[in-house]
Formats: structure tokens, C-alpha cells, sequence
């Protein structure tokens, strides 16, 4: 028996064997079969099996309470099915409260691209040469700088110090990012004259990327102040076309210089024919209607210039073509008197997130596209 693997880096979840596939389908009938597959995995993968029990004590936590941990057969009930779920649908800890998996029959999992499996899409769809492209923000800035609208500076050393100083000064607000980082890790937003480069160096040996500030525009502000709210919208270009499949709106919270759900930031579901935004929740499965700190209305909001932000995307995916699937993070801004979308990242492993608000799969919505390449 071996465990499947990924080239990414990412752990074995996953035992290829006849036993183990027989087990799984086994399992898909009933309460009975399911535990003599999770004892399977109990028995010949016992590391991977216990380490994961102190993660599904904590999503438990999280999205239930306490008093789940203490009944007993309840909580063993839990296990079964979270195991379950993320040896047989690739979906994690989080993801099974987050998709609502307990409340969903096979077919209805079967429709989720869950943390484990979305790899094997990304390996579809852009294969791994251009991947370095994206992930050294600097590389993404020299391709697509027309885009960016803003001050970039990429440093890797002391001896970059000239370079940064001829780019700001001192009474400008910066924003910095290790090169190498996701997810708003790392970032800080700070006055140019209050940078400790060394400092930062050290912390992020790989390098930083330091950036101009940029305000939102107060149809985005609105929301949320401290942060820059995005638009995450994907786009998966055919042969012949460049497709939108999901796009959602992300909001920070108050006091929070990023958007990122995962660092307690709003998901909304952006409806990708009209641009207004049907439905929103957290990171821990929260619904809101209202933003909870301003109490901005977000369900039934339009994103402005929707169509222009289409157009927009739609023409940066011809930039690297061998590349299909991108999440573009884009930022609607003041310019002036004007308005416009600029550029924040694009990233060609972008989750599917959208799956959190609008508790409904995409699975077979991606499958469509891929037999379309």
C-alpha cells in the first residue's frame, strides 16, 4: 500500500490500495462500514490518525462548542465522519462545518473541490513551470506591472536600500510583504520613515516587497476602513475563451489591515452576471447581511464597474497563456476624480472559497470547463 502524494509538497491523506478503495465505497452506505473504515486508517496510518484528532477536537470547538467534546458518543460520531470525510473526499477539519458536510448525503460532498483534491486541479489546469511566476510577488509585478498602478519595490538585500529610498519618502504610507508569503501573512502597513529594513530582513530572509498604499474607494471603504477590501474574481481561459466560474468580495475587519477570510475577514459570494453580492459568511460559518462593525448592508450590494473589472481580467489571463486557472485579487481604488480596479495579486492556486458562502459545490461547474480544454 502507499499513500498518495503530492508534488506540492502537501502530506499523504490518502492510502491507494483495492482494500482501501472497497472500504470507501463500502462506507458511502452506512454507520456501520464507515467505522471499519476509519479503523483502516486507524490501524496502517496511526501517525497521520492521531495527529488529526487534536485538529478535529479544535474545529469541534470552533464551530460547535464544548459540550460536543463531552458527550461521548456524540463526539466519536464526530471523528468517524470527519475521518471519513477527509480520507474519502479530501476535505479538511474545517471545511466539513464550513460546507456544511453533516448535513449533506455522498452526492452532496461529492460536489465540493475540498482542500486535499483542488491540487489535482490546479496540476490540470497549469501544470507546475510557471507557478514561480506568482509566487515571488516581484516576478508577478514585472509581468504585470500595467496593472498594478502603484510604487513596487522589491528588496533582497542591505544593498537594495538606494533603490528603496529613491522610490518613497519619508511622509508616504507603505504597505510591506514578505515575497514569498499568502494569505495576508506578514503584511504590515506602516510610514516609509518608520522601515527597519534590517529588521525586516532578518524576519524575512527571502526577501520583502514594499508597496504604495493604496485607499480604497468609499464605495469599498465603507465596509471597512483599516483594511483594503478586494475583489477575488477567477478566471480559467479556454482554447478559445476566457471564462469567469466565481468571484466573491472580501471585507476586513475592524482594526485589521488585510481582507483575508482566514484571518477573520467577511467572504461574499459575488453573482458573476450581475456583480451584486448574494450571500456572505466567516471563517468560522457565520451568515451576515450586514457588515458587523459598520453595519454597512452587503447582501444586495453591486460592485462597481463590474463589467469593466470582467473586461479587465479577461485581458491580464492572456498574459501568461500556458497559465488556465487564476484568482486575480483586484482592489477598486480612487484615481484622482476617478475611479478604477488595479491589480493586487494573481494567484494560480487560489482556493475555492466561494463554496463558503453559498454553501453549494463547484465542482461539477469545473469538471465542464476542464473537458473544454
Amino acid at each position: 500500500m502507499k499513500k498518495i502524494e503530492s508534488k506540492d509538497g502537501i502530506a499523504g491523506w490518502k492510502i491507494d490500495s483495492p482494500i482501501e478503495r472497497f472500504l470507501a465505497k463500502k462506507a458511502d452506505l452506512n454507520y456501520f462500514w464507515k467505522r471499519i473504515y476509519v479503523i483502516f486508517y486507524r490501524i496502517f496510518d496511526k501517525e497521520y490518525y492521531n495527529k488529526g484528532l487534536k485538529f478535529i477536537a479544535k474545529a469541534i470547538e470552533t464551530f460547535k462548542d464544548k459540550s460536543v467534546l463531552e458527550n461521548k458518543k456524540l463526539y466519536k460520531k464526530y471523528v468517524v465522519d470527519m475521518v471519513y470525510s477527509l480520507h474519502r473526499f479530501g476535505c479538511m477539519f474545517d471545511e466539513y462545518f464550513l460546507y456544511d458536510f453533516y448535513n449533506k448525503n455522498v452526492h452532496g460532498r461529492l460536489e465540493y473541490i475540498t482542500d486535499k483534491i483542488r491540487w489535482d486541479y490546479y496540476a490540470k489546469f497549469n501544470g507546475y513551470d510557471n507557478l514561480d511566476l506568482f509566487n515571488d510577488k516581484l516576478k508577478t509585478y514585472e509581468i504585470f506591472k500595467d496593472y498594478y498602478c502603484r510604487k513596487v519595490c522589491g528588496i533582497y538585500s542591505l544593498e537594495d536600500e538606494k533603490k528603496l529610498v529613491d522610490t518613497f519618502n519619508n511622509n508616504e504610507r507603505i504597505i510591506v510583504k514578505p515575497i514569498n508569503s499568502s494569505g495576508g501573512q506578514g503584511v504590515q502597513i506602516m510610514n516609509f520613515a518608520d522601515l527597519k529594513l534590517e529588521k525586516l530582513l532578518n524576519k524575512f530572509p527571502d526577501g520583502i516587497i514594499v508597496e504604495e498604499l493604496l485607499k480604497n474607494h468609499p464605495e469599498f471603504s465603507k465596509f471597512n476602513e483599516s483594511s483594503l477590501n478586494t475583489v477575488r474574481i477567477v478566471t480559467i481561459r479556454l482554447d478559445e475563451d476566457v471564462v469567469w466560474p466565481f468571484a466573491f468580495a472580501r471585507f476586513g475587519r475592524k482594526g485589521s489591515c488585510v481582507d483575508n477570510a482566514f484571518l477573520g475577514g467577511i467572504i461574499a459570494n459575488v453573482d458573476i452576471e450581475t456583480g451584486v453580492i448574494t450571500c456572505a459568511k466567516d471563517e468560522k460559518g457565520n451568515k451576515y447581511i450586514y457588515h458587523p462593525d459598520s453595519l454597512q448592508c452587503i447582501i444586495g450590494f453591486k460592485v462597481p464597474f463590474w463589467n469593466e473589472l470582467k473586461s479587465k481580467v479577461k485581458e491580464m489571463a492572456q498574459v501568461i497563456p500556458e497559465n488556465r486557472y487564476t484568482g486575480w485579487d483586484m482592489a477598486f481604488i480612487e484615481d484622482g476624480e476617478k475611479a478604477k480596479w488595479v491589480m493586487i495579486e494573481g494567484n494560480p492556486r487560489g482556493q475555492f472559497v466561494s463554496q463558503i458562502p453559498t454553501g453549494k459545490g463547484v465542482k461539477k461547474e469545473i469538471d465542464l470547463l476542464i473537458n473544454q480544454l
